[in-house]
């Protein structure tokens, strides 16, 4: 019985290996692209770890760039829809950014480039929303 049934998996395999081989490397490669099981930490940081932030400003470049510390992190980023040059405190965000440490390479200067860099998914928009603190003064 074990024979008959092993004899007939081979034959299977035999015949469609090649096939069932192309599309499970599709297939896994299409879930990995997707981001497979990872923790979507970037999506939806825990709660403890957002702050309220209130809304001031207009700020400078001056007073933004006080701000490149890890523990005290503020971008600038050109918002393409309106226009307008936006001020966030990312400080909380930084331990859940899935890109480690490249989320500090613009702290306390404009991240707008890195920002829309092909990396980033369109929700990464509705996340950074939440940290906005005021215009940027022109």
């Amino acid at each position: 019985m074990v024979g008959s049934f092993l004899d007939t998996l081979v034959r299977f395999f035999h015949q469609h290996g090649p096939a069932l081989l192309a599309c499970w490397l599709c297939s896994t490669f299409a879930f990995w692209w997707l981001g497979g099981f990872a923790p979507k930490v970037h999506m939806n940081p825990p709660e403890r770890a957002r702050r309220t932030l209130q809304v001031a400003g207009p700020w400078t470049k001056t007073e933004v760039a006080k701000h490149d510390q890890e523990k005290d992190v503020w971008i600038i980023v050109k918002d393409k829809d309106d226009g307008v040059t936006k001020v966030y405190d990312v400080t909380d965000y930084v331990d859940f950014h899935p890109g480690g440490d490249a989320i500090l390479r613009n702290a306390g200067g404009d991240a707008t480039e890195g920002f829309y860099g092909p990396q980033h998914p369109p929700t990464t928009r509705d996340l950074l929303r939440e940290y906005y603190i005021g215009p940027l003064k022109t």
